[in-house]
Formats: C-alpha cells, structure tokens, sequence
C-alpha cells in the first residue's frame, strides 16, 4: 500500500514539472513573440512578410506596440492582377498606405471587433465592420478567417482579401515612386 501511493505521488509530481506539449513545428509559442515575427513564421503570410520588410514596416511590428494587424493571407495578394501587385510593391509610398492601412495602434480582440461600426487604422482612415451570420466582414467583403492570434505586443486576425484605403489607387501606381537609393552617378 505505502509502494502504491509513492508511486501516486511521483507520478503526480511529474505531471506538474513536464513541460507543456506543442504541436507546432516550430518551438516558438506566438504569444512569446512580436507580431513580425508571428508573421515571419507563418507561410501562409510571405507575401505580407516580404511586403512588410519592403515598406520597411517589419521594424514598427517588432515594437512594443499594442498593435492589432488585419493580416491578408497570400491567396489574398494572389487576387490582384501580377503585373498591378509588382507595381504596388515597388511603389513604396502607395505600399506603405496600403499597409498601415492594416494596422490599428491599440489591441482588439474578436469580441471587441464585433462591436464597433469601424475602426481608426495607423493610415489614417477608417475600416468598417459589419457581422453576418457571426462572420466578420471588413470594408464589407473582407472577411476575419483565423482571428485572435495573440502576439507580445498585439493581435493578427488573418484575413481573405486585401484592404485598400481611398489614398491609394491600384490603377494608378508609380513603380518608380521607391525610397531605396539606386546610386545615381550624376
């Protein structure tokens, strides 16, 4: 009987010092991580990533934030046109607009989402959301597809579509239009 419950008792106390399984691939648990970073480690998120990185905005989603982020997938940016989406990604100023234009510099959960009419993105302008049938629609046809993935400092909610704010027009982007200095020898 005594063998019996220092057995119960081990093995108990075993339980509380394992540690915790994951059943990513990775190690890393996303709320240990900043919201790039989630980014970086998700492939369904490269188009974003790469944009991110090119608009030099990973540096802002590597702060302390709070931020939340409308996160297009990469069938999101595969919806517009190749030649129109090269364009915007070598347009640097329309690419940033586009970008904060999914970003919102507080914290917002499903929950609190689905109460407001709209929401105040870092771009300046505003997002609109509607719910139907309990999904969450953004500018009326971008729709919440994996929400509340908590990060260090903020928030993803993956979405299916692209937001583009009025300040910028997919049909008329500079290319040309870049912040990287092509050493002119003038």
């Amino acid at each position: 009987m005594k063998r019996c419950a220092m057995t119960l008792i081990l093995g108990a106390s075993l339980l509380f010092l394992t540690p915790g399984c994951n059943n990513n691939n990775n190690n890393n648990n996303e709320e240990d991580q900043q919201i790039f970073q989630n980014i970086e480690d998700d492939n369904n998120l490269s188009t974003l990533r790469d944009a991110l990185t090119g608009a030099g905005l990973d540096s802002l989603l590597l702060e302390q934030g709070p931020f939340t982020i409308f996160a297009p997938n990469n069938n999101a940016f595969n919806q517009i046109p190749e030649e129109t989406l090269n364009d915007l990604l070598a347009d640097s100023a329309a690419l940033r607009e586009l970008l904060l234009y999914h970003v919102a510099a507080e914290e917002l959960n499903s929950t609190e989402i689905t109460e407001l009419a709209s929401i105040t993105t870092a771009q300046g302008e505003q997002i609109t959301v509607t719910v139907e049938n309990g999904n969450v629609f953004l500018n009326e046809t971008n729709q919440v597809i994996d929400a509340d993935r908590r990060s260090e400092n903020g928030i993803i909610h993956v979405i299916n579509g692209v937001l583009v704010p009025d300040a910028v027009d997919l049909d008329n982007l500079d290319p040309a239009d870049n912040n990287n200095d092509q050493g002119n020898d003038e």
